[in-house]
């Protein structure tokens, strides 16, 4: 399996642990919003707001509610997810933009141009290989500690690792302060 807490939750003695991993040099070539899709690059025309960006299937396991709420509650951010699945009228409904599947190169690009990164898993993730790609990307993140990989993370360092109850209040303090966000996105 991919990670630990999947070990942990297999409860077999002998699964055998093999993590996942990515290859860095493809997300450190800085790529221009132009090329995103026009409904998508729309979004960082607009100065005025920190841009929070997910990407994943638009599902209820993978925290489209906590998205919601943080949405809700943080009006001075905006709100990107790149997927589908059936929570994406919901989350269009609650404020949250909802742009359909890009490409490879896209995604990249995307992630190199938000301001923060989530993945608000609800119900333990395997691992979450999109934290991976977006801190490759130089995007400071916010996820829950049931993605597999937070295991591997040094909370408030490589990554910001929170709780379901303190997910919407660890991207507020992270979009409040651009030295953090710099040292995480660096880091």
């Amino acid at each position: 399996t991919v990670s630990k807490r999947m070990v942990e939750d297999l409860g077999v003695k002998d699964a055998i642990l093999i993590p996942n991993a990515i290859k860095n040099s493809y997300f450190k070539k800085l790529r221009d919003v132009e090329v995103l899709p026009e409904s998508l690059k729309v979004h960082f025309r607009d100065g005025g707001k920190l841009h929070v960006g997910y990407v994943g299937r638009l599902t209820e396991d993978k925290g489209m509610d906590l998205l919601i709420n943080a949405s809700k509650k943080l009006k001075d951010l905006a709100f990107i997810a790149v997927g589908s699945g059936p929570m994406a009228h919901k989350l269009e409904k609650n404020g949250v933009a909802v742009h359909d599947k890009i490409d490879r190169d896209q995604v990249v690009t995307f992630m190199q141009n938000v301001d923060i990164f989530v993945l608000p898993s609800t119900k333990v993730d395997p691992f979450g290989l999109v934290v991976l790609e977006a801190m490759a990307a130089g995007t400071p993140v916010v996820l829950t500690d049931l993605c597999g990989v937070a295991d591997y993370l040094d909370s408030g360092k490589d990554a910001i690792v929170t709780s379901l109850d303190e997910f919407t209040d660890a991207i507020d303090k992270l979009s409040r302060s651009e030295a953090k966000r710099r040292k995480l996105g660096e880091h």
